[in-house]
């Protein structure tokens, strides 16, 4: 990518091009090219009135595309210093040259030569500094100054590679190859990228299209059921009629024989299609994962690499109950109510989770908030190791991790007291006084557990598996209709005063 500038010079502006990887002094060759002024000419830059460095590259400058800038020259020569750094068919050398920034690159590569005792007729030579590259093959190796690429720096570093042609082939040929090998890879990349993309649009549809089919399942299952619940209510109304009319018949006549068995009713209730059992109204909803609470106190040892949960796309799908949870929390913001301060109500239980170096967790349920800090460290002095005990301090979990004092006024300190512990869940950092301490921390005879049946772990792996909101909705609206479907039946029973058998 090149950036454009417009450079001034003697009330005159041109638009000079070039790489955003070039130099400020590259930049300031190439405008003084432009105003056809002579090679042994010095020029620098100047942004808003401030002189840039020269030895900087364009991409680090924060100049933007189309800046404005003024070219100053000087044809005055100066002293330099130079630190040149040199390889030499493999073999690194480095020598320290002042020269004059009228000197040419030839010049400069002469100087260095003679001092190392160093011969490169014949072979590939290249100076560069920094971005800037010019070999012995190029035009303007000859006639190049030193002022054109130093700008007003006294000081800088020049590194000259001097190695034959074929190693410089070799290299190139490498430098060509793995470029290709990146392009590869980015090719690759993006192919990759498209396919999970069209993976992921014809999961999309396909999704869409079962959503679609199940609604209508669903609908098309609805009106199946409200047949069937229509079709009991209409038998047990004309059973009704039909034994009315029996009964009068009976008291008109008073001759029918009594003895005879009466006529039993339909049964109200349907058989239900086996077909539609997975969509009916009151639908099968698997149980949810339920997080099995442990009690006593425990060790949780973890394994030798951590796993890491990757949330599948349909945690990030956000449901309607969440939405509107959403809006009900951001409205209540709006609504700028002053709350009274409420009564802070010390815990009345605690669940202490402490931290060793070796990433074991020691959990300990304490149900007495009147416990004291001196009863809480003799608790865990009986599941440290005994090479550790009064050899360690405690830190609160929490940043900046503060150390928790101990002492004979501060033991008998009760917990519900502690700045420390006014929430129900503590997080404590165990360590050690001793330097390089060196574990077992905890003892053997503590109750432990792998740390994959820690009660947060087992939530986070089970997270497809909990209880959904909308599930809870269905269950609910379930049990609703189960309720309003045993009225209505009852309401469309037999009357009480009808007894059959008399």
């Amino acid at each position: 990518m090149s950036l454009s500038f417009s450079i001034a010079y003697n009330n005159v502006s041109k638009k000079v091009t070039c790489s955003r990887t070039n130099t400020v002094n590259q930049l300031a060759s190439l405008a003084i090219a432009k105003f056809n002024l002579p090679s042994s000419v010095h020029g620098s830059l100047l942004h808003n009135g401030k002189k840039l460095d020269g030895l900087l590259p364009l991409r680090l400058t924060n100049l933007v595309n189309n800046a404005k800038l003024s070219l100053e020259v000087s044809t005055s020569s100066r002293p330099v210093t130079l630190k040149v750094v040199g390889s030499v068919l493999g073999e690194r050398k480095q020598k320290i040259i002042k020269t004059k920034t009228d000197s040419s690159l030839e010049e400069l590569l002469d100087t260095f030569a003679k001092e190392t005792g160093t011969k490169y007729e014949g072979l590939y030579v290249q100076i560069s500094m920094l971005d800037a590259r010019i070999d012995n093959g190029s035009t303007d190796f000859k006639e190049t100054q030193l002022g054109s690429i130093l700008g007003s720096a006294d000081n800088a570093v020049l590194r000259i590679t001097i190695e034959s042609h074929e190693t410089q082939t070799q290299r190139e040929k490498l430098q060509a190859k793995q470029t290709e090998l990146r392009r590869q890879l980015e090719e690759h990349k993006r192919q990759a990228r498209l396919l999970e993309k069209r993976l992921m649009e014809e999961a999309g549809q396909t999704e869409q299209e079962s959503q679609a089919e199940t609604k209508q399942i669903e609908s098309a299952t609805g009106e199946h059921v409200d047949d069937e619940n229509s079709s009991p209510q209409s038998e047990s109304d004309s059973f009704v009629n039909v034994v009315e009319k029996d009964a009068g018949v009976e008291d008109e006549s008073q001759e029918m024989d009594t003895s005879e068995a009466p006529v039993s009713p339909p049964s109200p209730t349907a058989t239900p299609d086996p077909s539609l059992s997975g969509v009916s109204v009151a639908t099968y909803e698997p149980e949810s994962f339920q997080v099995k609470q442990i009690d006593q106190d425990t060790v949780f040892v973890p394994q030798g690499r951590s796993q890491h949960y990757e949330n599948p796309d349909s945690d990030y799908n956000l449901t309607v109950a969440q939405a509107e949870k959403y809006y009900s929390i951001i409205k209540s913001m709006q609504t700028n109510k002053r709350h009274a301060p409420k009564d802070v109500i010390p815990p009345s239980s605690y669940k202490i989770r402490i931290r060793f170096p070796d990433r074991a967790l020691l959990d300990i349920k304490i149900d007495e908030s009147s416990m004291k800090l001196g009863q809480l460290l003799k608790k865990v002095d009986g599941y440290v190791h005994e090479r550790h005990i009064n050899s360690y301090r405690l830190r609160n979990g929490v940043p900046p991790f503060e150390e928790i004092a101990v002492g004979f006024q501060e033991n008998n300190k009760e917990l519900r007291h502690h700045k420390f512990f006014q929430n129900e869940r503590i997080m404590l950092i165990w360590e050690s006084t001793e330097k390089l301490a060196k574990g077992p921390f905890l003892k053997s005879t503590v109750n432990t557990r792998s740390i994959e049946e820690m009660p947060t772990v087992q939530l986070e792996t089970n997270r497809g598996q909990l209880a959904d909101d909308e599930a809870e909705k269905r269950r609910h609206s379930g049990s609703e209709a189960s309720a309003s479907n045993k009225s209505e039946k009852k309401k469309h029973g037999l009357p009480k005063w009808f007894k059959p058998g008399k």
